[in-house]
Parts: C-alpha cells; sequence; structure tokens
C-alpha cells in the first residue's frame, strides 16, 4: 500500500518489481537454497538490487541509502515522511534509532517508565511483588512496549503506538516528529494523514505486555534464580 508512489513510469516499475518480490518471499513462491533439509530453517538469495552494499558500519550505511542528505533535510516535513527504515527486532531498530538521533542536534530527553507488577490478578502475596526488583523490571525489553529509558530529541521522527483518538488521526502506526520535550509530556506536530500539520500532546500511557509475552519473561528470570541460587 506505500509503495505506489514513484515519480515516474520507471520507478514505479521497480516498486512494482519490488513489492511482487516482497510478496512472493511472504508465500514461499521464492526458491529456497535447502529444499531437502528439513532441520533447516528456509533461506533465500535476496537479488543484489534490493541489497545495501557494507562500506563502513552497516546501521550507517542504511541511513544513508534511506535518508540522503540527512543533516540538510532532516527539517523538512515531505522529506521525512516519504521514508522509514523497518526492523523484525527491537535490538536493531535501537541501533538505528540511537544513530539518527546522534544526528540531530539538540538536547537527548530521556523518559524513563515507572515499571510496576499488575496486583489485581488475585495474588496477594507480599513476597510476589517483592520477586521482581525494579532493575530487573527496567531492563526488560518487550515487543510492543516502549524501553524504560526512552531517549527522544526534538525534530526526531516518532511512531504513536496506541490508538488515542481515531478522529484527530491519532492511531497506532502515527507517524509524528517531536516539536517539544516537555517533562510529563511531548508535543508532536503529525507528518501524515488528514490531520497532517497537527500539533498535539502526547501524554504518558499505561501500557500492558499480553500474558504469554510476559510468561515467557517470567520463565527467563525464574531459570535464571535457579542458576544463581545453584
Amino acid at each position: 500500500m506505500r509503495l505506489r508512489c514513484g515519480m515516474n513510469a520507471e520507478e514505479n516499475q521497480k516498486i512494482t518489481e519490488f513489492a511482487k518480490w516482497v510478496l512472493d518471499v511472504g508465500d514461499r513462491k521464492v526458491e529456497n537454497i535447502h529444499p531437502n533439509n528439513i532441520y533447516k530453517d528456509p533461506e533465500i538469495i535476496i537479488p543484489r538490487k534490493y541489497m545495501v552494499e557494507k562500506k563502513t558500519n552497516t546501521v550507517k550505511d542504511i541511513v544513508d541509502v534511506t535518508y540522503p542528505d540527512f543533516m540538510k533535510n532532516y527539517t523538512t516535513e515531505s522529506y521525512l515522511k516519504k521514508r522509514a527504515i523497518l526492523t523484525p527486532i527491537n535490538a536493531i531498530i535501537d541501533e538505528v534509532n540511537s544513530h539518527v538521533l546522534n544526528l540531530i542536534p539538540g538536547i537527548t530527553h530521556s523518559y524513563l517508565s515507572q515499571d510496576s507488577i499488575d496486583t489485581e490478578t488475585g495474588n496477594n502475596d507480599n513476597d510476589y511483588e517483592s520477586s521482581f526488583p525494579i532493575e530487573y523490571l527496567s531492563s526488560i525489553n518487550m515487543p510492543s512496549i516502549p524501553k524504560h529509558d526512552l531517549k527522544l530529541k526534538v525534530g526526531a521522527v516518532v511512531m504513536l503506538m496506541r490508538n488515542l483518538n481515531q478522529i484527530m488521526g491519532l492511531c497506532n502506526g502515527t507517524r509524528m516528529v517531536l516539536t517539544k520535550c516537555p517533562k510529563n509530556n511531548v508535543e508532536c506536530q503529525l507528518l501524515t494523514g488528514s490531520h497532517a500539520g497537527t500539533k498535539v500532546l502526547i501524554p504518558r500511557i499505561e501500557m500492558e505486555p499480553t500474558y504469554n509475552t510476559f510468561l515467557l519473561y517470567l520463565r527467563e528470570f525464574n531459570s535464571l534464580c535457579k542458576s544463581v541460587s545453584q
């Protein structure tokens, strides 16, 4: 849906070919180089024309290709809203965010989460909450949950992770650019949609991981405690 705005017929053709290739990968129509080995994950050959050749630093090379002349254009809305870097896991996007944030001039603001255990599950054991120290909770980096220490700068592009006000265009996935960084909220300007250009205040939002995700980290914590006690 996002790959339909080429500048000319040749660019549109390249976009169409790339979109088809991505769909073929998802539909497993691209040949697996290990078709007879059921013990290995499927592997495919990515066409060289879709690859970014590593020159110095992988993250820097990707940013440079996606955002050419970044320092000249990072304040231009039309430049920002036409580009985005997608990654499969949080660890990679943390590297990208850190690199881009260092490029933007200005003060870096840190917003710390207020981590706690949900005590409304019926477990009133006083030792239950003490079993999960704040240091451990702050170290968890779960999918769909921001990091404990969220670093932001005026001019950085951010994405909303919850539906706040659909009428105003504040939906999950809405892209915005930071205009102010007060202590208890952030002021942003919408980049896309029918309300593009509108400034909004985004407050702190209570977020909870899914139950299955929490159980996964609970098992990891319990196994860690066992290994330490042994």
